[in-house]
This record gives C-alpha cells, sequence and structure tokens, in this order.
C-alpha cells in the first residue's frame, strides 16, 4: 500500500473513453468483486464512473469518496446531478482542493480502514474459531456422550448434513460435521480396540492413537484433514470446496472401514467380548454334543446358537465377527456354504476353555 501511494499520481481522469457494453459488462463486476471501492469525482466524468460508484454502494462495499472542491458552476451538470442524487444522501465524502492536499487525506483515510477492517477481520476469526470449536463440541456431545451414544444413525447424519452444506456452498458448516464425525469414530473405535476410555482424550491424541489402526493412505489422508481442520480452529480459515471435497471423500474410506463396528456399539468391553465368545462355544458345543448322542446332522443356524444365550447383542452386527475369529483365526468352527456352523474336530478339543475376542475385531 505504501509502495502504491508513493507513487499515486492526483491526475483525474475527465474521459475515460467509449463506454462500450464489454467495458461496462467487465468493470462493473470488477466493483462487486472487489473488497474496497475508492471513487474520486472532478469536474467531469463518465457515465460508467457513476454507475460503478452506484454498484459500489448498492453491494455495500467499504467506500471512500472524493469530491474535488470546486464552484458548481464549474462542475459537469451530470456529476452535480450525481453528487445530489447518489451521494449526499448514502455516504459521507470527503472534499479536496488539489493533490498534495488529496495525497495527504487519502493516506489517512486508508491507514484508518486498514486498522479498521484488521480490527473487524480478527473479531470475525475468534468468532469462526469458537463457532467451529463449539460446533464440534455440541455435535460429539450429543451423540458420543449421550445415554443413546449407540444410536448409528445420529452419527451418519452428520456426514449427510455436512454433504447438505457442501452443495449448498457453506464449506465451513461442512467441515464442523465432517470433524465431528470423525472424531466419533476415532473415539468409538479407539475405546474398542485399546479397551480405555478414550471420551475426553483430545482431538490430536486421538489421531496419534489412531495411526496403528489405519492404513497409510487414510493417514495420509487424515493430515490433510487436521491441516484444514487447524487453519479454521487457530486462524478462523473457511475451508474451500476442494478442501471440503476431500474431506468428505476421507469421511466415506472411514465410514467403509469403521461403519461395521461402529453399528456393533454400544462398544464391546472385555466383559462384553469374554461372554460372547465363550458363550458361543459353550453353546455349540452343548449343541454338537446333543446332535452327536441323537445321531443328527451336526451343522447349526446362527440363530440356534445366538437367540436365546447371546440375544442382548446385536446378531446381524457382532456374529459375523464371532464366526470370523473362531473359523479363520482358530479354526475352531467352519462355516457351510447354507451358512451353518459346525465345530471342527481341532474346536472339540476347546469345548472347556474360556474364551475372549480380541479388541478390534
Amino acid at each position: 500500500m505504501i509502495n502504491l501511494m508513493d507513487n499515486l499520481t492526483c491526475q483525474l481522469l475527465e474521459n475515460r473513453g467509449a463506454d462500450t457494453d464489454d467495458t461496462r459488462t467487465r468493470s462493473l463486476k470488477a466493483v462487486k468483486d472487489c473488497d474496497f471501492y475508492i471513487g474520486i469525482f472532478g469536474k467531469r466524468n463518465s457515465q460508467l464512473t457513476q454507475e460503478e460508484c452506484k454498484t459500489a454502494l448498492d453491494n455495500n462495499k467499504r467506500c471512500l469518496i472524493y469530491i474535488m472542491d470546486v464552484k458548481s458552476e464549474l462542475r459537469d451538470h451530470a456529476v452535480n446531478e450525481f453528487i445530489d442524487r447518489e451521494l449526499i444522501p448514502r455516504i459521507s465524502y470527503h472534499k479536496f482542493r488539489n493533490c498534495k492536499l488529496f495525497l495527504e487525506q487519502i493516506k489517512r483515510d486508508l491507514k484508518a480502514q486498514m486498522i479498521q477492517i484488521l480490527r473487524t477481520g480478527l473479531e470475525t476469526i475468534t468468532q469462526t474459531k469458537e463457532d467451529v470449536k463449539n460446533k464440534e463440541h455440541e455435535s460429539t456431545a450429543s451423540i458420543y456422550l449421550s445415554p443413546n451414544a449407540s444410536d448409528t444413525n445420529n452419527v451418519l447424519s452428520l456426514l449427510e448434513t455436512a454433504k447438505s452444506e457442501y452443495e449448498n456452498g457453506r464449506y465451513l458448516e461442512a467441515l464442523t460435521n465432517i470433524s465431528a464425525y470423525i472424531e466419533i469414530l476415532l473415539r468409538r473405535n479407539l475405546t474398542e480396540s485399546k479397551n480405555k476410555d478414550y471420551s475426553k482424550v483430545p482431538f490430536h491424541v486421538l489421531l496419534l492413537e489412531s495411526l496403528e489402526l489405519l492404513s497409510q493412505n487414510m493417514v495420509t489422508k487424515l493430515k490433510v484433514f487436521w491441516d484444514i481442520r487447524n487453519k479454521a480452529i487457530r486462524y478462523g480459515s473457511v475451508p474451500s470446496k476442494n478442501d471440503v471435497k476431500t474431506l468428505i471423500e476421507l469421511a466415506r474410506i472411514m465410514e467403509q472401514t469403521f461403519l461395521l463396528r461402529l453399528e456393533s456399539s454400544p462398544i464391546l468391553t472385555e466383559r462384553d467380548r469374554r461372554i460372547i465368545a465363550s458363550r458361543f462355544m459353550e453353546i455349540l458345543c452343548e449343541l454338537d454334543t446333543t446332535a452327536i448322542s441323537w445321531d443328527r446332522i451336526r451343522e447349526f443356524a446362527i440363530h440356534e446358537i445366538w437367540d436365546d444365550y447371546l440375544g442382548g447383542y446385536n446378531k446381524e452386527i457382532v456374529a459375523p465377527f464371532v464366526i470370523f475369529y473362531f473359523e479363520k483365526e482358530l479354526g475352531y468352527i467352519h462355516q457351510q456354504p447354507n451358512k451353518k456352523i459346525s465345530i471342527t474336530p481341532k474346536g472339540r478339543k476347546h469345548c472347556n476353555e474360556e474364551f475372549v475376542l480380541p479388541a478390534g475385531l
């Protein structure tokens, strides 16, 4: 700004040349897109100059208006009329007599405006930062810390809301919903995987401790997310459209990775995992023993094992993990193509043991 003002020449453009339609369109668009408008009116100006000034006023731009202090009879009638009709009723302006005084005045005014812009900007940034933090807290507290924390639909609604905000150009709002969604996923999965309470762990700790649970691709994307989020939290920076698009893609990847775990909420404690695994094998062994004694087929539908003995746990969600563990990890059971389950000879040898499902299944 200093260099600009030091080199400013007080040469009022009395004639801008032909105001073609193309010139007019580009000029008015430039005014609509600008952050700050300075209007200087001497003895004469073009119709386009007046339109630019009116456009700035109509669009509530920050304006500094300067009018050369001359007798009205020395000024073009159209300029006098514009000043009386558009400027006097709508905005304060400065008069100047010569170029030297004009330069001094505009330097003072611009300095004052810059101070005001910085002050207003800092207040806006501070408020934006608070809004982001408060929104994140409200979203996570209302779902993760509530008695109904297992309501998956509420969690997934955060992502749907973020997509809607993105489509409507509300990128900061989209960011806060995505951030809350990712935070809930990380807290729940860390709690389950490490059997610790992560409800009050700071966000950056969640990210650090989640690295071992995630693929390298997801870790890379989370670092991008963390950078975008921090700019909003620390600097009040509104994310770009591409930023939010990237974060929605990350949320979708996390959804695919963690959704089954999320849907099995409330989170299985170590006690839950012990009860489920031990009782599953106990009931399967009992059914197998009875089938042998009655000379029946030793294959059992999951509901025969689950409904009467493990009905307190979500069969559709938890049972596939149990079957995976005992079949793929231990080799104690076998699931037939018809989905029925049988115990293997290896599994029969462990019927009287106690089991614990691994954390993170």
